[in-house]
């Protein structure tokens, strides 16, 4: 990564050498037993901390070039995209969008859109303040450069009110145009980044798109929301050439490319979907999840990392292996309703004030040197790590 491109952390205020490197927190969790014998299930490690005065991140890349990942970060006047070189142990970032204005025109929550291809990196909006034009941020990691796109104005009296300008999906195809959806279009808009364009496609069978995938050969996929259209969920592909297909009795998910096509989650498994139409039901294990949009990758030698409720599942191989988040301590206790009345009561949490919960990965990746990355709900251990050679 040049030097003169990506501004130093320390430069926003940010110590380099305050980022630590962490063992592994939180309780070790119980083996599995195989037969007769004890299989210890093992923990990730923290790589390393989040930066402190920016919130915590939702949404990671990780490097395509490289060991180390990059992630998009928010604080009160800037938003930033960094980049932890795990070769190294630096955090460096670039500086896409920063002003007063910034907390009231742009937030990254959970949701968030964040795609990479190549030195190309785009980040959306995930809730704007009422009355904001959706924004994508278009930055190349190369140069430096950013450009600031104010997305085309959602349909008016849609009844999404202010999640009309929610950015839900966008995915960079290989010659660089940007397709996206927003939470009330009717269609997927696509950027042209050349001549600064833009233009609609309509989503095949109708719907809103929850998710967007681009296939290696350019072939766009869509997991669909029927969303009160009439049409049920689905997932549809767009050829380049402009025609399209619709896959029925496969049910709208989470997308992530592959090497040969587009993985897609549903609450029953895990698909591979194949530029031409075909549908295959990769033969994995569903583990237990949190819901159908807990993602899944696939690493470059084959084997499918699939989110579970917990951490992660390895598989695609005789070897077989599961990794545990760690766990994460906060306040607790519970919200109810007296028998006697609707007036909402709180329990307390008990003696300490604290509750044990395990983490469920958000967000997942795997670098060009094969180490797995994870961000973890809650995110309070920092960036989690399942390094090449460990699994």
């Amino acid at each position: 990564m040049a030097a003169l491109v990506l501004a130093a952390v320390s430069a926003a205020g940010l110590s380099v050498a305050g980022l630590s490197q962490r063992s592994p927190q939180g309780t070790v969790p119980p083996p599995v037993t195989i037969g007769a014998v004890p299989v210890p299930v093992p923990l990730t490690s923290t790589a390393f901390s989040f930066p402190a005065g920016y919130g915590l991140p939702h949404a990671l890349v990780a490097d395509p070039a490289g060991a180390g990942v990059w992630f998009p970060a928010e604080s009160a006047s800037a938003v930033r995209l960094f980049h932890w070189n795990q070769a190294t142990g630096s955090l460096t970032s670039i500086a896409v969008l920063s002003g007063p204005t910034v907390a009231t025109t742009f937030y990254l929550g959970p949701g968030s859109v964040f795609a990479m291809q190549g030195s190309t990196a785009v980040i959306g909006t995930s809730t704007p303040a009422s009355g904001n034009s959706p924004l994508l941020l278009y930055v190349n990691t190369t140069s430096g450069a950013v450009r600031k796109l104010s997305l085309p104005a959602p349909e008016a009296g849609s009844t999404e009110g202010d999640d009309r300008h929610v950015v839900q999906a966008a995915s960079i195809a290989p010659d660089g145009q940007v397709a996206y959806s927003l939470a009330a279009m009717p269609g997927i808009g696509i950027w042209a980044p050349t001549s600064n364009s833009f233009s609609a496609i309509a989503v095949p069978g109708g719907g809103d798109a929850d998710d967007l995938a681009f296939a290696p050969d350019g072939t766009l996929v869509m997991a669909v929301d029927g969303n009160g259209s009439g049409a049920p969920d689905h997932v549809a592909i767009s050829t380049a050439s402009g025609g399209s297909t619709i896959l029925g009795g496969v049910g709208g998910g989470l997308l992530a490319t592959d090497a040969t096509g587009v993985l897609l989650r549903t609450a029953d498994g895990v698909r591979q979907v194949f530029s031409s139409g075909v549908v295959t039901a990769l033969s994995i294990t569903a583990p237990e999840t949190v819901n159908a949009d807990a993602p899944v990758i696939e690493t470059p030698a084959g084997r499918y990392v699939v989110a579970t409720d917990s951490g992660v599942d390895i598989q695609g191989s005789a070897k077989a292996q599961t990794f545990r988040l760690p766990t994460s301590v906060q306040t607790c206790g519970y919200f109810y309703f007296p028998p006697a009345g609707n007036v909402l009561g709180w329990t307390p949490p008990p003696a300490g004030g604290s509750c044990t919960f395990p983490g469920f990965p958000v967000s997942l990746g795997v670098d060009a040197a094969d180490n797995i990355w994870i961000i973890a709900s809650g995110a309070d251990q920092g960036m989690q790590l399942i390094p090449a050679g460990s699994y």
